[in-house]
Order: C-alpha cells, then structure tokens, then sequence
C-alpha cells in the first residue's frame, strides 16, 4: 500500500474533513468487526468508517510530525462527517500536544482517569480550538494502554449534539499491537 502524507488543518486532517460528504474520502469501509474487536461504537457501527490508507506522515505547523496507526470518522444523517478520530502511532518526533499547540495555538490541559486511584493519572487531555473558532480539537495521551490508546479527536464546535453522541470506547481488555 502507498504511503500517504497528510496535513492537520481546522477541519481535520487531509482530505479528512469535519462538514464533508464522506463519499469525499478514499479508500474507506464501513465499520467492521475488526474494528469492534477494539471499539465499542456509539450509536452504532452503521455510523462509522475507518479510513484504509497507510498515513506514515500527519504534519502540522513549524515542521511536527507523526503516523497514524488509524483513522475513524461517523457521519450524520445528512452523510456529512460530524466526528474524526485519529489514533497516533508510538513513534514521533517531538511530542504530539507540542505539535497540536503549534499548529492550534494555547490550548487547556487536564488530568484524570479511573478516580485517580491511588493518586495516579491515567490519561491528560488537551483541548485546542481550531484559530478560526469552528471546530474543537481534544487530544488524550494515556499513561498506559490498560486505559485506552492515544487518540486526537476533532468536532464541530457548533455540533454539540454530535459531541455527547458519537464516540469510540476502547476496549480496555482488548490486545493492541
């Protein structure tokens, strides 16, 4: 398969874009069960696709970049895409919330997970709204995969309804890679 090299912007990545048709992105297939091996998804799997393209590189502003070991994506009614979530691989050049700051301005950051058993973090999640205020970009690094992988997740900002009812739960007993 080829190697495909995309770029961060405010809607997405690549061709990738929040407000799109998905018949706009190729190659993609419907959500299968693969996929759920490792994703419970919400409201269901008829609304989401997985995009089949090996992207060794996703580059955003003053030269960051990194790979995408996958790339999710739902749609609406009006088969428009409302949500992208992409799941960086292990290996980048510098680390990826540097690369989204850079690319988005200032963003917010938090902590968290599981209660905070013990004191201990499992995740931080930074926020980043695109420069042009439309969409809201939510980056989650975890301290180990028996929480969840890494993912960066874009949305509409004015599509609050699609926020509360389109995600990927990772299946925290799942084997990843």
């Amino acid at each position: 398969m080829n190697s495909i090299k995309m770029t961060l912007n405010s809607l997405g990545v690549g061709g990738i874009q929040l407000g799109a048709s998905i018949d706009t992105v190729t190659p993609m297939a419907p959500f299968n069960s693969d996929d759920r091996k490792l994703y419970l998804p919400d409201p269901g799997p008829e609304v989401w696709f997985r995009y089949l393209g090996d992207i060794t590189e996703i580059k955003g502003a003053e030269g960051g970049i990194f790979s995408a070991r996958s790339v999710y994506f739902s749609m609406g009614n009006d088969r428009m895409i409302n949500r992208i979530v992409i799941h960086p691989d292990t290996t980048h050049d510098k680390p990826i919330e540097d690369i989204l700051k850079a690319t988005y301005g200032p963003g917010w950051v938090s902590s968290g997970g599981m209660g905070n058993l013990g004191g201990v973090n499992t995740y931080t999640m930074y926020l980043y709204n695109s420069r042009d205020k439309r969409s809201q970009i939510c980056y989650t690094k975890t301290t180990s995969s028996d929480f969840g992988i890494d993912e960066i997740i874009f949305n509409l900002v004015a599509d609050a309804q699609n926020v509360l009812n389109y995600k990927l739960v990772f299946r925290s007993w799942a084997q990843t890679e």
